[in-house]
């Protein structure tokens, strides 16, 4: 159980307009290109422990926010572990989404605003879950009826996963990034 106290959206609003707030996003980097909190800093919880050093001495607040609570939570947690009571911390109770859902402003990539305007083209996130999810069965149904090729494909792609859950970098997002529905301008 953590012992980190959420505060809602209205709150946090209220306290970046008083300027005594620092708000952490620690949602990976391709998430936050999407759409963010204007006044948001990126610390990826993926690799929380180097950008944590950053705050030290912060006298402000500090509020911790992810997609919908869990991953800003675990931030939160991680900043009180290193830095005890010197560093008041936060969480936004219900993430992004909750922001979003209270009418308050947001920060989109120029791309993502023509994917969703044209309704056209997934997240990168998403398209990367799509397209493995789909190689991974495409493959593993080959695998099944014999197939040696589909048997190695699939443990690749599983590979490619796991390296990227490891590091952070992920081969088959850079590729799709450069798909033509996903440029600027399309």
């Amino acid at each position: 159980m953590s012992n980190i106290k959420n505060i809602n959206a209205q709150q946090l609003k209220d306290w970046l307009a008083a300027g005594d707030t620092v708000l952490i996003d620690v949602r990976e980097p391709s998430e936050f290109t999407e759409w963010r909190i204007p006044q948001a800093i990126s610390m990826p919880l993926t690799n929380i422990e180097a950008h944590l050093p950053n705050l030290e001495g912060e006298k402000r607040k500090v509020v911790f926010q992810c997609l919908k609570g869990k991953r800003g939570e675990m931030g939160a947690n991680a900043a009180v572990e290193k830095f005890g009571a010197s560093l008041e911390v936060y969480n936004l109770d219900g993430g992004i989404e909750a922001w979003n859902a209270a009418g308050f402003a947001i920060t989109r990539d120029a791309a993502n605003d023509d994917a969703a305007q044209c309704g056209k083209c997934l997240p990168i996130a998403r398209q990367v879950q799509v397209a493995a999810g789909g190689l991974i069965i495409f493959f593993s149904l080959l695998a099944l009826a014999g197939s040696t090729i589909g048997a190695i494909m699939t443990v690749l792609i599983g590979g490619g996963l796991l390296f990227a859950g490891f590091t952070g970098s992920c081969m088959l997002a850079s590729l799709l990034m450069k798909m033509p529905w996903n440029k600027k301008g399309k």
